[in-house]
């Protein structure tokens, strides 16, 4: 579980970017009784966290069981995407394994492996700055698209509450919103989280990307199908 204290985002709406505040905005950290926003430097260290272990299993050979990207072995998607990652690690194989280090992270991370020399340079958190230098390299960059699809291969808002340790909704059941949140998350991952950093995103073959899965509202809130608008505005949201 990530530092509980990166969980709370404290900086006010208004002062975050458009896209930012209506992804992350629509989350919730259930730390609380009342609802919290994750904050965006815990979901950027999350997933670089994730995507810097899975370069390691890779250079390993290790199938990830336990992290947020782990899958089964008999899940054919997602075990291609792994290839896919693999692919680009090995074709690129000593930046991705100086990148891959403990120690090539922030001052958080690696600590014990660092000389007070390099403790003085490295930034302190998963902030812009160190962001945009490690999604600088455009095979980094190809590399965690297709680890973002992993994640997301299956699209069930049970499934990735667990994984992000952030949920859409307190209720316990979920409503088709939930998906609308999650695949808005997707994109913002994919794209917006980039852009802020002027870095330019990897478009994803759309053959290795996951879309919400209707069969599973067998145990969501049924919406009220009468309403057109509703289902009209949906489908836009999901698929555009």
């Amino acid at each position: 579980m990530e530092d509980s204290s990166l969980m709370v985002e404290k900086t006010p709406l208004k002062t975050l970017t458009r896209n930012e505040s209506k992804v992350l905005s629509s989350f919730d950290t259930m730390r609380k009784s009342f609802p919290q926003i994750p904050k965006k430097e815990y979901v950027r260290c999350k997933l670089i966290r994730g995507h810097k272990r899975a370069i390691r299993q890779i250079l390993k050979n290790i199938i990830p069981k336990t992290t947020i990207h782990k899958f089964s072995a008999t899940d054919i998607k997602a075990h291609n995407l792994w290839l896919l990652i693999q692919q680009i690690v090995i074709k690129n194989i000593t930046a991705f394994t100086g990148l891959s280090k403990t120690e090539s992270g922030p001052i958080t991370d690696g600590r014990a492996k660092r000389s007070n020399e390099s403790l003085k340079k490295c930034e302190k958190s998963f902030n812009s700055a160190f962001c945009k230098i490690y999604f600088s390299n455009k095979d980094i960059r190809e590399s965690f698209s297709h680890y973002l699809n992993l994640i997301f291969v299956d699209f069930d808002p049970n499934i990735l509450t667990k994984k992000f340790e952030f949920t859409c909704c307190r209720s316990g059941k979920h409503a088709v919103e939930c998906l609308e949140k999650w695949s808005e998350l997707q994109k913002y991952l994919k794209n917006e989280m980039l852009r802020e950093l002027d870095c330019e995103p990897f478009e994803s073959n759309t053959n290795y990307v996951s879309l919400p899965d209707f069969n599973s509202f067998i145990n969501f809130e049924i919406p009220d199908f009468t309403d057109s608008d509703f289902l009209i505005r949906t489908h836009r949201k999901l698929y555009t």
